[in-house]
């Protein structure tokens, strides 16, 4: 009763694992491809884009006690 169940969870794995790597694209199945390249045309100069300054000015504000 184990083995069988067992098999049917490794062949479900390793059918979705086909299905999520794309494997199964030419059959017609697979994940739909998401691309958006209209937000990377509208991105008018992303280098100048600083990820750390907001950290840095909440940990100031939170070390100043007269905020």
């Amino acid at each position: 009763m184990l083995r069988p169940l067992v098999l049917l969870l490794i062949l479900a794995n390793a059918a979705w694992f086909a299905w999520a790597q794309g494997l199964l694209r030419p059959w017609g199945l697979g994940p739909v491809p998401q691309a958006e390249p209209q937000r990377l045309e509208r991105q008018l100069r992303p280098e100048l884009l600083r990820v750390g300054a907001a950290a840095q000015h909440l940990a100031a504000r939170a070390s100043d006690p007269n905020t």
